[in-house]
């Protein structure tokens, strides 16, 4: 490509992207950039190599100084505005991996691809040649990470220099390359969501084997590693590193020492005793070897390269990186998100002998769903053993512009690690959390749990900013969690619960304000805040000269003890709400009722509590009853309501609710809150679950009934986040194989 090329890079904020642009603006290209957001890091980089970036993605970005090449990201949707107009100007449109394939094919690449493992080989290689050739400099690099002694993602080699790369397999452009040298690291299942098959996936592996000019350097602990290496033919040489016996270039007698390893090297009938590298994980020693044997495969000898191992003392960042934080405790951040990457993390971080706060946010729906089965074992290294047990929370898939698939969101995820929980294959019992946001709450009220956890934050999307966010914050609290009920049976608790019985003031700040919590599904990490639980108080009753009877109640009041004190007294009118669970404050929210009639049907007025802290009444007009809905009460608390009834036998009226009581469904003793899902227009949300296939569906301790399938239950060791997860996953069933996306009855907080 001659000089002074005009590139546009759509993504640039990435540092795959962010790297191949710093070397194309090293070439005398003009280069300029566009993403939602760049890293002060990365801009910085991009803006002292007189790279031009916008903000965000938009057709004007290619106006007046039009370019020639448009290089774009995956993350970039095919119908990008951007994208759009520059097909429609005819401009040439490349992906990364095409570009840096043509930019590497003219240089003495190194090209490091593999599963996982590549981007610390790829920095551990590109330190290491740069120390061997000291005398020589002018070693350049593209990696998709970097270290503090790099100083950045890429630099240009000079003639003749080694380029270390990290090459890409997961679009395919692997295939692409003709390297010098490569390195093969591990080739496991994965981005399934490009090729259509494992052996697709290989073969792209054996594509750039055969096109290497030099030595393949593999993984032989791999047989699929050893096979695509083989598939090369003999000349040139491949050179195989690992612990087994089947390695050309072999790690033996390895043990930690204090956070480094200590080992042998054995090589083609040589031995080199007493080696150290100065970091913590054996997954590390065989990233070591990788890149000593790409420095091999270039012709430096082992005398000349084992000197130089105390350089590898940086592990690229988000590769188990330790972040201090401003509360005096650390965070690991780390980028690990294939099942095989997790287990070597987990592993490492067990050797410092505190038990471990995981947080996992599972990447791409596509890859959850190929590698489901084997995330059990990924996950196997945390116990529940002895007086300070593992936790693992996880987050929702980030999904990477993919859209949700079953078997592949984290309620999948979830279902699965609760499976292997159960069949005691998974110490841990997992949870749930809705956002980072939750959990960052959650510590800052847990401050003796940061001191006695290692916390963990692995893999990628929303996750990363936890560990930042933890490092800014500067306020936490020790805030003992106080258990209360829900209908459920599920374990909740709040940071303060109140008992409310009229004569105090309302609290603040207030987490939730609920009754008997009957269709109420608490957060598994907690409400922060108080929760206040309204007291059973108030029963006034008027009659007027026209048989009118207009009862007041507090809202705390449990709807079956409301009925039953107005049959004791011969008043009629909600006979049909027997066997309703709930307070009457739960009926009035949901404006809970059966084809019979509804609550809001009898009501004369409703007095709430505002945000604002103001008592507020509405008549049954302003309340805006609608189907399961009271407009008037979002946001408010329900403290009282009057009832329009009229007078009735004692005996006739009992009768009628055993009539209505008969109809109902038996619940049969199952602790469950009533319907899961309310019915969508013109239909039955219990006849959609069934035709979608959720009756008998179960995770961990909660299931739906093989009678109804809009009943779920909970067993007595069910956890709030069995019962998130099943309702998820009928959700998503009924809105994949019948289109209606239902609306829940039982309540997320």
């Amino acid at each position: 490509m001659a000089e002074g090329v005009k590139i546009h890079f759509m993504g640039i904020g990435g540092i795959g992207m962010s790297g191949l642009a710093l070397l194309m603006a090293g070439k005398g290209h003009q280069v300029s950039g566009c993403d939602l957001g760049v890293s002060r890091p990365i801009a910085r980089w991009l803006e002292e190599a007189g790279v031009r970036l916008h903000a965000g993605h938009s057709p004007r970005h290619l106006c007046g100084n039009a370019p020639d090449l448009l290089v774009r990201t995956p993350a970039v949707p095919d119908n990008s505005p951007e994208l759009a107009a520059a097909r429609r100007r005819g401009i040439r449109i490349a992906t990364r991996g095409e570009a840096l394939a043509d930019y590497a094919n003219a240089e003495r690449t190194v090209a490091v691809c593999g599963t996982h493992g590549k981007t610390t080989t790829s920095c551990f290689a590109a330190t290491l040649l740069r120390e061997v050739r000291s005398r020589e400099p002018g070693v350049g690099w593209c990696i998709g990470g970097w270290t503090d002694s790099l100083g950045r993602v890429a630099s240009a080699p000079v003639a003749g220099a080694p380029f270390v790369i990290e090459a890409d397999e997961s679009d395919g452009t692997l295939a692409l390359y003709r390297p010098a040298v490569s390195v093969i690291t591990s080739i496991e299942q994965d981005h399934l969501e490009h090729f259509a098959s494992f052996d697709d996936l290989v073969s792209c592996f054996r594509a750039v084997a055969r096109q290497t000019t030099g030595a393949v350097v593999f993984c032989a602990d791999d047989p699929i590693c050893r096979e695509v290496a083989q598939s090369k033919g003999s000349a040139p040489e491949t050179i195989g590193y690992g612990f087994g016996e089947g390695a050309d270039l072999r790690a033996v007698n390895l043990h930690p020492d204090g956070d480094g390893q200590l080992f042998d090297l054995a090589y083609r009938g040589g031995r080199f005793k007493g080696l150290r590298l100065p970091l913590p994980g054996r997954h590390n020693v065989l990233n070591a070897l990788g890149a000593i044997g790409a420095a091999l495969a270039l012709g430096h000898g082992l005398d000349e390269i084992l000197p130089h191992l105390a350089a590898l003392c940086e592990l690229p960042h988000r590769r188990y990186e330790r972040i201090r934080c401003r509360g005096g405790f650390e965070v690991v951040s780390d980028y690990s998100h294939h099942p095989t990457e997790i287990r070597a993390l987990l592993e490492m971080a067990k050797a410092d002998g505190k038990p471990l706060f995981a947080v996992f946010q599972p990447h791409r729906f596509s890859r959850t769903k190929a590698l489901l089965d084997q995330f059990p074992d990924a996950f196997a290294p945390l116990r529940v053993d002895g007086p300070n047990p593992d936790r693992l929370v996880l987050l929702p898939v980030y999904s990477a512009f993919e859209q949700p698939i079953e078997g592949g969101t984290t309620a999948d995820l979830y279902a699965r690690l609760r499976e292997a929980n159960l069949a005691k294959g998974l110490g841990v019992v997992p949870e749930l959390a809705s956002s980072v946001d939750e959990i960052l709450a959650y510590l800052r009220v847990r401050k003796s749990l940061l001191g006695k956890y290692n916390i963990l934050v692995i893999g990628a999307g929303d996750v990363v900013a936890l560990a930042e966010r933890l490092k800014r914050a500067a306020k936490f609290a020790d805030v003992p969690p106080v258990p209360f009920r829900v209908s459920l049976g599920v374990s909740a608790f709040a940071d303060k619960v109140v008992e409310l019985d009229g004569s105090a003031g309302m609290p603040r700040p207030i987490g939730r304000v609920l009754g008997q919590g009957t269709n109420l599904l608490p957060p598994p990490l907690g409400v922060r805040g108080t929760v206040v639980r309204l007291g059973d108080v108030g029963f006034e009753v008027a009659e007027s000269a026209d048989g009118d009877i207009r009862v007041k109640v507090g809202c705390g009041m449990p709807g079956a003890k409301f009925i039953s004190e107005l049959a004791r007294r011969g008043i009629s009118g909600l006979e049909f709400m027997a066997g309703i669970p709930g307070t009457v404050g739960g009926w009035l929210a949901m404006n809970a009722g059966t084809r019979h009639g509804e609550v809001g049907d009898a009501i004369v007025s409703v007095e709430a509590l505002a945000k604002s802290g103001r008592k507020v009444v509405a008549d049954r007009r302003r309340c805006r009853f609608g189907y399961r809905s009271c407009r008037f009460l979002e946001g408010k608390v329900a403290l009282s309501a009057e009832f329009s009834l009229r007078r009735g036998r004692p005996e006739e009226i009992l009768a009628s609710m055993r009539g209505y009581m008969a109809k109902r469904f038996d619940f049969g003793g199952l602790r469950t809150a009533g319907s899961a899902f309310a019915n969508p227009p013109g239909g039955f949300a219990g006849a959609l679950l069934e035709k979608a296939g959720c009756k008998g569906l179960r995770v961990g301790g909660a299931f739906v009934s093989e009678r109804h399938a809009n009943i779920v239950a909970a067993d007595k060791g069910a956890t709030a986040s069995d019962v998130l997860a099943l309702l998820e996953i009928m959700h998503g069933r009924v809105l994949r194989k019948c289109g209606v996306d239902l609306k829940q009855e039982i309540k997320k907080w």
